[in-house]
């Protein structure tokens, strides 16, 4: 798909690269307004978003983005000097694959073990471990996946999340490294 604009503008692709990035704002509203604004100036798809209550009082928006780095960079730049927004996080340096790795930090007071293994079952997760202070989850999934366990896990608190450097290799570049 693309999308024709003057002159001096950039044109809307449909790419693969796709980042994963997580906002705290304190209106929702006005943030995604503005969040979308900076995506167009861009010329990036907003590909999924995700909203809920984080524990701290602020909402969470987690959205998946297409676009090459340079321009998710800056769109990070851009989106931390928004008014309405608290934090930004790229949670992908790189562009995300079929299957990714999410290591997910929760508070460690704010669920049980129960409640937790319950949260982790519903979507395909696992608890890795448990410090005085958070409790760490890992889960493999496409994009879409780690957006909605994300947004599940949210009102629990995220202590810090990130996609793991690790990810799978077509099968041509296996070849090709193997030859």
């Amino acid at each position: 798909m693309l999308v024709w604009k003057r002159k001096g503008e950039f044109l809307m692709e449909k790419n693969k690269n796709l980042f994963l990035m997580s906002l705290l704002v304190t209106d929702a509203a006005d943030a995604l307004s503005r969040f979308c604004g900076v995506l167009g100036r861009w010329g990036c798809p907003l590909e999924s978003m995700h909203l809920t209550a984080d524990r701290s009082g602020l909402q969470r928006l987690t959205v998946i983005v297409g676009g090459d780095a340079h321009r998710v960079d800056r769109i990070v730049q851009q989106t931390a000097r928004l008014c309405t927004v608290r934090s930004v996080s790229l949670l992908s340096a790189r562009p995300l694959s079929s299957d990714e790795t999410l290591h997910l930090s929760l508070q460690a007071d704010s669920l049980s073990h129960a409640a937790a293994s319950r949260l982790c079952a519903s979507h395909g997760a696992m608890i890795c471990g448990r410090t005085e202070d958070a409790l760490l989850i890992e889960m493999t999934g496409d994009p879409a996946s780690l957006a909605l366990f994300l947004d599940a896990a949210a009102p629990y608190g995220i202590v810090g999340a990130s996609v793991s450097n690790v990810s799978t290799f077509p099968v041509e570049e296996m070849l090709r490294a193997a030859f």
